[in-house]
């Protein structure tokens, strides 16, 4: 990425410290750079500013922070942080893939009936028509840790 955009949303940010595209770029940026702790500020400033898409920002943006976030956790081995960021994610954009993504997260952390819970409701209400594919392998994977098939 070029220095000098980095440079243009740090200016604007300056100006503006309610820039929500300039924090958002800005994270994604630092992100990439693997500059966890700078990235974690600038997406944490996007909540502030849009937690709940009030203002009428990007919708898919939006989500993205969320998953940046928990990334961002994830990373530095805070599992119950990335969980609860992608927890809130589902709350404002209930997706089959965001519930999917929840559920892995979830047998990482060795709760598998609240993954099974999940991909459940995912497969009933959300589920695209792929993505049930891929929630019912990790149902069954689920099973097969529980020692139930």
């Amino acid at each position: 990425m070029d220095e000098s955009k980095v440079s243009v949303w740090k200016k604007t940010i300056a100006v503006n410290n309610k820039s929500i595209d300039s924090y958002y770029k800005l994270g994604k940026y630092y992100l990439e750079k693997e500059k966890l702790g700078p990235a974690k500020e600038c997406f944490d400033h996007v909540l502030k500013i849009e937690p709940e898409l009030s203002t009428g920002w990007s919708p898919k943006r939006l989500e993205d922070t969320y998953i940046c976030l928990s990334i961002i956790a994830e990373k530095k081995d805070d599992f119950s942080e990335s969980l609860n960021k992608l927890k809130q994610l589902i709350k404002i954009a209930p997706k089959g893939e965001y519930m999917i993504i929840v559920s892995e997260l979830l047998i990482k952390l060795k709760k598998y009936d609240a993954a099974l819970d999940l991909l459940n409701k995912a497969i009933l209400k959300y589920m695209e028509k792929d993505l049930e594919t891929k929630a019912k392998k990790l149902i069954v994977k689920i099973m097969t840790i529980k020692g139930q098939i």
